[in-house]
């Protein structure tokens, strides 16, 4: 038995009036069959950072109420606040405040957000997302009566061959908290498919899980951030390059972005790499096997020939900056 249940919109039920009123979810947003003229989202995270960017494409005014000091917070902080900078000469951007109450009057639904110093903002529009993230869909499939295993989120516990607690009984994707990804999920597919159809033993590696936001610019990230590091009491050394220091981003004209890497400051090991930029998605990608096969910071800046003017080149510098 393979539990593959998938994930479920976060709706949180703090917000006063939001049961209330005809909000969307990521699973419906895309199924809209006109564009809002006003698009409010609450919530910063990929989410909302792709939706926003993709309504405002089409001609949306776009505002995004978040919590958290930026948008993306789960990133690397130096990543977040350049998206927040970014997103916020496209949309109205409140970072810092929480949608405290909702109402829809009129075709016009208002959210209302607080700051912790108790200002107040009002912001409406004609729709309203609310991404707030996702959880898994445990609930509602009486898991209980199987004894498998979950986590105190609710995310069913595996071992690295995706094995569950009761014998017989496989997790993958969203309800399995190994990175609800559409890459990871493909990923462990595969070794469900070979484990459980074929009797094999093959274990996930999720040392170099990479992910991408899919704005312009792009974000891709693969490792730990440098929030992460600390509060592990890691040391680390840092590295890193702007967009504009490579011969093909001026070709393009482009002026934004850069690429961070960070690494042990003995063994050079590459513990992370950020990225904010054009094609952030693949350029993630020379960093990716890197960590997983064991490289060094050293060995990307100055083994690997790069080829010239490619954009791959900004990570390379990024690697030489490396003290």
């Amino acid at each position: 038995v393979v539990i593959a249940a998938g994930s479920k919109p976060v709706v949180p039920g703090a917000i006063d009036g939001l049961q209330e009123v005809d909000y969307l979810t990521s699973d419906d947003a895309l199924k809209l069959e006109a564009v809002p003229d006003e698009f409010v989202i609450v919530g910063g995270g990929y989410i909302a950072a792709e939706l926003g960017y993709y309504f405002g494409s089409f001609g949306s005014d776009v505002t995004v109420i978040e919590a958290e000091d930026t948008l993306v917070p789960r990133e690397d902080g130096d990543v977040a606040a350049a998206f927040t900078e970014i997103a916020g000469g496209r949309h109205d951007v409140y970072t810092g405040y929480r949608a405290s109450a909702v109402t829809e009057s009129a075709g016009e639904i208002t959210v209302t957000a607080e700051a912790e110093d108790g200002t107040e903002v009002e912001v409406a529009g004609e729709e309203l997302l609310v991404a707030l993230g996702r959880r898994p869909n445990t609930e509602g499939i009486d898991l209980d009566a199987t004894g498998v295993a979950t986590n105190d989120a609710g995310f069913i516990e595996t071992d690295e061959q995706l094995r569950t607690n009761v014998e017989g009984v496989w997790a993958m994707g969203d309800v399995a908290d190994n990175g609800m990804y559409k890459h990871s999920g493909d990923y462990e597919g595969e070794i469900v498919i070979e484990n459980v159809a074929h009797d094999g033993s093959r274990e996930a590696d999720f040392t170099a899980l990479p992910h991408a936001v899919f704005t312009e610019p792009q974000i891709g990230a693969v490792g730990k951030t440098e929030a992460q590091l600390d509060e592990e009491g890691r040391e680390y050394v840092v590295g890193r390059a702007e967009f504009t220091d490579t011969a093909m981003s001026r070709a393009l004209k482009l002026d934004e972005g850069f690429a961070k890497v960070l690494a042990d400051p003995e063994t050079r090991e590459i513990l992370g790499c950020h990225i904010i930029g054009h094609e952030a998605s693949m350029l993630v990608h020379e960093v990716t096997p890197a960590m997983r096969y064991g490289a060094t910071v050293d060995g990307l800046a100055n083994t690997l020939i790069h080829v010239h003017p490619a954009m791959s080149k900004v990570v390379m510098k990024a690697c030489k900056d490396v003290s």
